[in-house]
C-alpha cells in the first residue's frame, strides 16, 4: 500500500480521481458510536462514513436520517 499512496495523492490532488464518490454518510464526530454501528450493519446503503471533529452534534431523527443516507 505505501507504494501506491503518494502516487494515488498526487492524483486526488490533480483532481484525475475523485475518491468522494464511495461516501455515504458524513456524521459529526459526536456520532461515531451511530456510524460504526451503520457501517457494522451495512445499513443506510451504507459504503463509507467521513467523521468530522468540527460539525456541530445534533440528535438523529427519521428525516436526517433519510437524508444522510443519500449524502
Amino acid at each position: 500500500m505505501h507504494k501506491y499512496l503518494a502516487p494515488l495523492l498526487e492524483r486526488v490532488q490533480n483532481g484525475d480521481i475523485d475518491p468522494s464518490y464511495v461516501i455515504s454518510h458524513r456524521l459529526p464526530l459526536a456520532e461515531a458510536p451511530r456510524g460504526y454501528e451503520i457501517f457494522k450493519h451495512k445499513q443506510e446503503n451504507c459504503t463509507k462514513i467521513v467523521l468530522d471533529p468540527h460539525a456541530a452534534f445534533s440528535p438523529p431523527t427519521e428525516k436526517r436520517e433519510m437524508a444522510t443516507a443519500t449524502v
